[in-house]
């Protein structure tokens, strides 16, 4: 009896220094945390590496925005308009001031401000038919297209010089002209590119001298072709109690062609729209 107590008495100190050595080996490993802890580093297994994953990006079209500039703002443009700003001081004043023109897509985003440099004097004595340079800019304000026009009448019985404009886009890069072939009755146009090439031709109605004109339509047609590419026409604005200049454009134009068609519409602005306007001093 004796033998088999100090036996068990020998087991029970063996397991107690057993679990204190566990337990003191232990206790070093363990981290006790008096404070609340916040996790910045997000877990993840130690063989897979920490790379970001893609977001997924839902593409569909939106408003111009960059990179997006110059003439590469009418990629995607089935509809032009183009409205005349009002200078108030014209009131009051012999001479007009230079026009001031807005052009806007269809969902009503200005993508260009235009405006008009020429000389105090031919605007007071040419009136419509004075020389111009035409500055188009967009909305990061970088110039976009310039179009220069000659000094020549809007009458169309006068065939002794006719009307042209030459357009450029940035580094002066010429890109095509819009001249004035001689009609008795009414205003024929050619739009030709860089290589001095017929691409499209603009019938237009009968036209007076005596009157000025309202509301009209402009049909550009390619040359080679009978087939429209583009309508000019002009029409009132009840909402904002002006003219507008409205183009709608085919789907198969690049964005130089559609940047020809726009200067010829400003064109078409002076020499038909506004050449009935009398000279300011003699109203």
């Amino acid at each position: 009896m004796t033998s088999l107590t100090s036996a068990f008495r020998e087991a029970n100190s063996q397991r107690d220094s057993t679990l204190n050595f566990n337990l003191s080996e232990t206790d070093d490993d363990i981290q006790i945390f008096s404070n609340q802890t916040v996790i910045t580093n997000q877990p993840f297994p130690t063989d897979q590496t920490s790379r970001r994953i893609p977001l997924p990006i839902i593409s569909g079209r939106q408003e111009h925005i960059l990179p997006f500039c110059g003439i590469q703002l009418l990629s995607d443009v089935r509809q032009l308009e183009i409205q005349q700003t009002i200078d108030f001081e014209d009131l009051y004043t012999l001479i007009d001031s230079e026009n001031k023109y807005l052009v806007k897509a269809e969902n009503g985003e200005v993508l260009f401000g235009t405006t008009e440099g020429s000389s105090s004097w031919q605007r007071l004595l040419c009136c419509s038919s004075r020389r111009f340079i035409l500055r188009v800019f967009d909305k990061a304000r970088q110039e976009a297209l310039f179009c220069i026009r000659r000094l020549a009448p809007t009458n169309p019985l006068l065939s002794c010089y006719l009307q042209r404009m030459d357009v450029f886009i940035p580094q002066c890069e010429y890109i095509g002209c819009i001249q004035q072939e001689w009609n008795p009755i009414k205003i024929k146009l050619v739009i030709r590119n860089c290589e001095h090439q017929n691409i499209f031709h603009v019938n237009g109605p009968l036209c007076t001298t005596c009157s000025s004109f309202k509301e009209e339509d402009f049909y550009v047609f390619s040359y080679d072709l009978p087939q429209s590419v583009c309508n000019i026409s002009r029409r009132w604005n009840e909402f904002k109690a002006t003219y507008s200049l409205f183009l709608t454009f085919q789907e198969n134009l690049n964005n130089t062609h559609k940047a020809l068609i726009l200067a010829c519409a400003f064109l078409l602005e002076y020499i038909y729209f506004q050449a009935g306007i009398p000279i300011k001093c003699f109203h």
